[in-house]
């Protein structure tokens, strides 16, 4: 009698466990039977609390019909009440505008990025479902259509964990597009950046964006890209809302200066090649010159950190040739690079057959 006593009592809370755990699992996916035909089905993650969280969304261009949280390893009772509750949010409102869980924020957020990654894997932009604020879908409408005479250029810069290349199609008035080409951004927070920023700068014309919250080094880095690449055609970026320094323009316009005017080099004049180990790889040089004159030092190739060794690259080619020297003074805080400069030039004297202690 004792027995069935303790029996009963237990068999109830086994099934109410049971109901719970039903419960839970179903609060983690709304149907989505009233899905139209031609829905998209993506998956997408994103970094939770402690681990990954992965999301399955089905939704069209305009509406949010399920998510469901794939994968987690969220903590019980904490990042899992977001697990349970936001998924039905999301599909009620059809939208990622929600307001996260109250004491699962991190996870909230997580669900939400990864359901933003979802959607962009798809080529859509998930500001488009309410991701971000007001002014992010203001900033992701479709850009303007570029003019026949645009230009379209790439250029480089450095991201936290590599080069950032870009293609951008512009005119000396405005940014119509901009496409990051190369990257390896941190998944989740660098590539926030990476997804978002383009389609801001083609919706507003304009390099003056703000950065991505949490992004801000490559946001820097597609910006100072992007400027790069408008500098290389001879447009200012300045004129198209860039308010940093243009690494490329003041190279470009000392390497020309350096160059002197074909009537003031003679007719036996030789150009040879020169090469040495600069910081950041190697230093090629191509100098024109007779037996005892240097006419030119143009730099070919080099790999020199920006706004450092640059500065040597920038400024001691047109020295070479104004002092008629390999022994010029190193430029403050690019030493490395100066020497290299030096002994490249010294290297194409002896690749054209003369003596170098001529020009000492």
């Amino acid at each position: 009698m004792k027995n069935s006593k303790i029996i009963l009592p237990l068999g109830i809370i086994a099934i109410g466990c049971a109901a719970a755990v039903v419960t839970g699992l179903q609060s983690r996916k709304i149907a989505s039977g009233n899905a139209p035909a031609d829905a998209i089905t993506a998956t997408g993650t994103a970094q939770g609390m402690d681990g990954d969280v992965s999301v399955s969304v089905v939704f069209d261009s305009s509406k949010i019909y399920s998510l469901t949280v794939t994968e987690q390893n969220e903590t019980p009772n904490i990042g899992t009440n977001a697990v349970d509750q936001l998924p039905g949010a999301i599909a009620a409102a059809g939208s990622l505008k929600v307001d996260t869980v109250s004491g699962a924020t991190v996870t909230s957020k997580a669900i939400l990025q990864a359901a933003a990654n979802a959607i962009s894997s798809q080529g859509m932009d998930p500001a488009t479902f309410g991701y971000g604020d007001a002014s992010a879908a203001k900033e992701s409408a479709p850009a303007a259509e570029a003019p026949a005479d645009a230009k379209t250029a790439e250029g480089t810069a450095k991201g936290m964990d590599g080069d950032v290349k870009v293609k951008v199609v512009f005119d000396d008035s405005k940014v119509y597009s901009l496409e990051v080409v190369e990257q390896n951004e941190t998944p989740n927070v660098g590539t926030m950046a990476v997804d978002q920023l383009p389609g801001a700068i083609a919706a507003a014309g304009s390099l003056k964006v703000d950065t991505v919250s949490g992004a801000t080094i490559t946001s820097k880095a597609i910006l100072q890209a992007a400027a790069n690449a408008i500098a290389s055609e001879g447009v200012d970026p300045k004129a198209l809302g860039f308010d940093g320094d243009v690494e490329v323009a003041a190279k470009a316009e000392t390497t020309a200066a350096a160059e002197p005017a074909k009537t003031d080099v003679p007719a036996d004049a030789k150009t040879a090649e020169g090469t040495a180990k600069g910081m950041d790889g190697d230093v090629k040089v191509e100098v024109t010159l007779t037996k005892d004159k240097i006419y030119s030092v143009k730099v070919t190739e080099q790999n020199e950190t920006p706004n450092v060794g640059t500065k040597a690259i920038d400024e001691l080619p047109a020295v070479f040739a104004e002092k008629n020297s390999i022994n010029v003074d190193a430029v403050s805080g690019a030493t490395v690079t100066s020497n290299a400069l030096k002994e490249a030039v010294e290297n194409a004297i002896k690749e054209a057959g003369f003596d170098p202690a001529n020009f000492k």
